[in-house]
C-alpha cells in the first residue's frame, strides 16, 4: 500500500503528479468521489501485487494507480462513447494511444516497472466496469439540453468492491 506514496526522485514524483492532475478530475467527475477512491486505491494495490509477483524491480510510485485511472477512463468511454459523439470516440482513441505509448516506453527502459503498470491498468478496468454509473432519462423533461439522471445501485457497487478485494487477497 505504501509504495503508491513513495517515489524515486523529484522527476518521478512530478510525472505522477501531472498525470494525476490530468486524469484525476476526469475520472472523479464521471464516476464520483467514492468510486474514484475505490478505483484509485484498488488499482494501486493490484499494481503493487503484480509488481511484487512478476518484477524484480523496486516498486515505488503512483503510476500503477494512475494506470488504473487510465483503465477506468477507457472503460467509461468504451461504454458511453456514443453518448459523447465525436468527443467520446476521440477520448477512447486517446486512451488507447496513451496505453500503447506508455507500455512501449516502459519496455524500452530498464528501470520502469511495466508489471505494476499492467496490473494497475487491468485492475482499474475491472474495478471500474462494476462501478460504471448507469443513466436514465430525466423524470421531468424541460426545454433545452438536460443531463441524464443516474440510477442508484449502491448495493451492487459494494458487492463488486468486495469481490475485487477478495480477488486481491487471493
Amino acid at each position: 500500500f505504501t509504495s503508491m506514496f513513495l517515489h524515486i526522485g523529484v522527476v518521478h514524483l512530478l510525472f505522477n503528479l501531472y498525470a494525476l492532475y490530468i486524469l484525476g478530475p476526469l475520472v472523479e467527475g464521471y464516476f464520483g468521489h467514492v468510486r474514484f477512491l475505490a478505483i484509485y486505491f484498488l488499482s494501486g494495490l493490484f499494481a503493487s501485487v503484480a509488481s511484487f509477483a512478476f518484477s524484480p524491480a523496486i516498486s515505488a510510485g503512483a503510476s500503477g494507480a494512475i494506470f488504473g485511472l487510465i483503465g477506468a477512463t477507457t472503460v467509461y468511454f468504451l461504454r458511453y462513447r456514443e453518448n459523447f459523439g465525436q468527443r467520446g470516440k476521440a477520448m477512447l482513441q486517446n486512451m488507447v494511444f496513451v496505453i500503447v505509448i506508455n507500455l512501449m516506453f516502459g519496455l524500452s527502459m530498464s528501470n520502469i516497472d511495466n508489471w505494476a503498470h499492467i496490473g494497475g491498468l487491468l485492475s482499474g478496468a475491472l474495478v471500474s466496469w462494476g462501478l460504471l454509473p448507469r443513466y436514465h432519462l430525466p423524470n421531468v423533461v424541460r426545454y433545452g439540453p438536460q443531463p441524464m439522471e443516474e440510477d442508484p445501485h449502491s448495493t451492487q457497487e459494494t458487492t463488486w468492491i468486495l469481490i475485487c478485494v477478495a480477488l486481491l487477497v487471493l
